[in-house]
């Protein structure tokens, strides 16, 4: 993978709301492209637990219905594709 992807999934991942997961380039690295680093080839894509974030943000509905005694109940359904 070239560094010019790992530039485009980067900017895919905040493009859709993801933020950083670690902006120290000196620490270990997460293993995922928001993650600062001084090795950026050991950090090209997003990782699982990113791309977790990003299902549960646009692959999900989520419903909230307020029972008669005031109770909040919300559901979140898996968007089938």
């Amino acid at each position: 993978i070239s560094l010019s992807l790992f530039g485009f999934s980067c900017c895919l991942c905040s493009g859709f709301g993801l933020p950083h997961t670690d902006e120290n380039p000196y620490n270990e690295n997460l293993g995922n492209c928001l993650d600062y680093t001084d090795d950026p080839e050991e950090n090209l894509l997003p990782g699982e637990v990113n791309m977790a974030k990003l299902r549960n943000m646009y692959l999900t509905r989520r419903r909230r219905r307020v029972q008669k005694d005031g109770t909040v109940v919300e559901t979140t359904h898996l968007i089938k594709r």
